[in-house]
């Protein structure tokens, strides 16, 4: 073999061990090279998540970074602007506070987006967001009815009227109220805040549909904004129809807002009338009856709306009662009605509860009322000993006669629980005190022989509910068995 072919055959070889070494070389160099990418957490997780007022917001990492460029790579900001936050560190997560709180029911963005290094000097584009609402513990405002109806047929001098759940801010209400076609407005608020009322400076002009607007801007007296944008239309003409039939619901003549259908009417509620225009209020009262016979309290919401509660008493479960508005009834412009409208209902049996039960003696815990009565744990009765009894003052949410007290002694029992060896006490007697309390008097209970080392007696009181368990004359039963564990303790 020539030398220069020698020559050339080592070069092939030197040249064939260069490539095994270089790709051996690089299949270890990428071995050793990371090439995954940073994972960007934020939370709130999802696009128009609601938070509560106390509630930070965070971005977590999946690996270890600067803090310097995650903290500027983040934003935090609202509609109108950016937001003032504090950071905190524990770990990879970023929790943002903001200083001033959230604002109820604005729209935030967070996010995080830049380019952030890793500690050990890997860097990484980063690119999340998430759009969110915050709310505080204050409920907005709420429209809970209007006068007139949308689409009503008005005079030239009908006031509106914007009814509320809760106050509104008296120095905000003429900028956020319009109206289209616009015109100049006397916009007033009621006493306590809650009605709006919005009138023409003079006259709203006639064959016309007028549109007005509360704008969601409108807040509150105590800075919350209104829940959203309300909205409603009339149209101005002269009246000539007769009332329609108003809606009628069971009420609590305290909040308006919590309404019933009238079969469910409870003993304290008041009857809401809901008419579609503006009502005489006089021609109301006059042609307003109620059988059977009952003295009445009517109160006018606006102009359109009126509450008529019982002034004596509260009304009797399982009595049917009807109510007539008669012929004749008369709206704001002297329509008159041509037929009685007639309604009946009858209240619903009101569930008998276990409101509280006062212990003689009083001992640790004098009063069970409350979340105590929901307790599974043992409560605590003191016992006096040689005597060995204790007495329950039980108060029921309805009065309780002699007769219906000795039909609890029937449904009443208190066995002990533990241990074994404890007697059942008895149930000496069971007495009405008046009003809705009765007494019960129980002896042979048992006391440890040494608390000391932890011994317990448990009882058990049952009150049998259902329909077969204690159930008043008028029907009021308990809707489930009333059970109460107690522990007896050395007086």
């Amino acid at each position: 073999m020539k030398s220069n072919e020698r020559h050339c055959m080592v070069s092939r070889r030197r040249a064939s061990a260069f490539i095994i070494v270089a790709t051996v070389f690089l299949v270890t160099a990428c071995d050793a090279i990371e090439l995954s990418k940073i994972s960007v957490t934020l939370w709130p997780l999802d696009d128009g998540a609601v938070i509560a007022s106390a509630d930070p917001v965070w971005i977590e990492f999946s690996d270890d970074v600067r803090q310097e460029d995650a903290e500027a790579a983040t934003s935090l900001k609202m509609f109108s602007g950016s937001v003032e936050y504090d950071v905190a560190w524990d770990g990879r997560r970023m929790t943002l506070t903001p200083t001033a709180g959230w604002r109820a029911g604005a729209s935030y963005t967070l996010k995080c987006e830049g380019t952030v290094a890793s500690t050990d000097g890997r860097s990484f584009d980063v690119g999340e967001s998430v759009t969110f609402f915050a709310i505080t513990a204050d409920a907005p405002p709420v429209l809970l009815d209007q006068a007139p109806a949308n689409d009503a047929i008005v005079s030239r001098k009908t006031t509106l009227s914007l009814t509320f759940s809760k106050p509104l801010d008296p120095l905000l209400i003429e900028r956020y109220v319009t109206t289209s076609p616009s015109c100049i407005l006397s916009v007033t608020l009621s006493e306590d805040g809650t009605i709006l009322t919005i009138a023409p400076s003079g006259e709203w002009e006639g064959l016309t549909r007028y549109q007005w607007t509360v704008l969601k801007d409108l807040k509150g007296k105590d800075g919350v904004p209104i829940k959203e944008e309300y909205r409603g239309s009339f149209r101005v003409q002269e009246d000539a129809t007769k009332p329609a039939m108003p809606v009628l619901t069971a009420v609590d003549p305290d909040d308006l807002s919590l309404e019933l259908p009238l079969a469910s009417i409870q003993k304290g509620s008041g009857i809401l009338f809901r008419f579609t225009e503006a009502m005489n209020l006089e021609s109301f009262k006059k042609e307003l009856t109620i059988t059977p016979d009952l003295s009445l309290t009517i109160r006018e919401i606006n102009d359109h709306s009126f509450v008529a509660c019982r002034s004596d008493d509260a009304w009797d479960s399982g009595t049917e009662y009807t109510v007539t508005l008669g012929k004749g009834l008369s709206d704001a412009n002297g329509n008159l009605t041509a037929e009685d409208f007639v309604w009946t209902f009858t209240p619903p049996y009101a569930p008998l509860t276990v409101v509280s039960i006062m212990n003689s003696p009083a001992g640790t815990d004098e009063v069970f009322e409350g979340a105590e009565l929901l307790s599974t744990e043992p409560l605590p009765i003191s016992v006096q000993s040689g005597i060995m009894d204790h007495t329950f003052v039980i108060e029921f949410s309805e009065p309780v006669s002699p007769a219906e007290a000795a039909r609890l002694l029937e449904a009443l029992t208190i066995k002990r629980v533990f241990p074994l060896s404890a007697a059942n006490p008895d149930i000496v007697a069971v007495l009405p005190l008046g009003d809705n309390k009765v007494s019960v008097h129980v002896s042979g209970l048992t006391l440890p022989d040494d608390t000391a080392n932890g011994e317990r007696v448990l009882y058990k009181m049952t009150v049998k509910g259902g329909k077969t368990g204690f159930t008043l004359d008028e029907g009021n039963s308990l809707e489930k068995d009333f059970t109460l564990y107690m522990e007896s303790l050395k007086l």
